[in-house]
């Protein structure tokens, strides 16, 4: 047994091998959107300063939106690069997408009408949203290691046995 990881990851190197399962939940402790901290810091923060801007006039808007977008892209392009969290690799470029967006909208270079932040918060929220979880469903926590060697090293060191028997290992 390796002391060195999670009860849940030490069941689970025991019934799909060491390598894969270290891989996992190596890159389970790395990640930051499983970090309460980290994640308040990268997502939470700016997320809040997106709210509440809301409330604030359109000039306003123009540059908060633009700021807290660009942080949260970089923060999840970070994160794939860190421990190639799955949706990050799309919720970065995307976020990074939404705050030029909403730069060009905030600058009337292009023009969404009087609704235009409602869109663009709309989509932003919406649309990360809908990457995070279908990416994650389609191809697994992580980048590169395959559904069933993440599903056995969860957040909840749970260990999926149902996966592992159907592999066949």
């Amino acid at each position: 047994m390796r002391p060195d990881l999670p009860q849940g990851c030490q069941a689970a190197v025991l019934l799909r091998g060491v390598k894969a399962m270290e891989k996992a939940c190596f890159s389970e402790r790395k990640d930051w959107v499983g970090t309460p901290g980290a994640f308040a810091l990268g997502w939470g923060l700016p997320g809040l300063g997106l709210v509440a801007a809301m409330f604030l006039d359109s000039s306003a808007k123009a540059i908060l939106w633009p700021a807290a977008l660009v942080w949260m892209g970089i923060a999840c392009l970070a994160n794939a690069a860190r421990c190639r969290r799955m949706h990050c690799h799309f919720t970065g470029p995307f976020f990074l997408l939404m705050a030029l967006l909403s730069l060009l909208h905030g600058y009337e270079i292009v023009r969404l009408g009087p609704q235009g932040w409602t869109w663009i918060g709309l989509t932003a929220g919406g649309g990360g949203a809908v990457l995070w979880w279908v990416s994650e469903h389609v191809w697994g926590k992580f980048a590169g290691w395959g559904s069933n060697e993440t599903l056995a090293c969860g957040t909840d060191n749970q260990v999926d046995r149902k996966e592992v028997q159907n592999d066949g290992k």
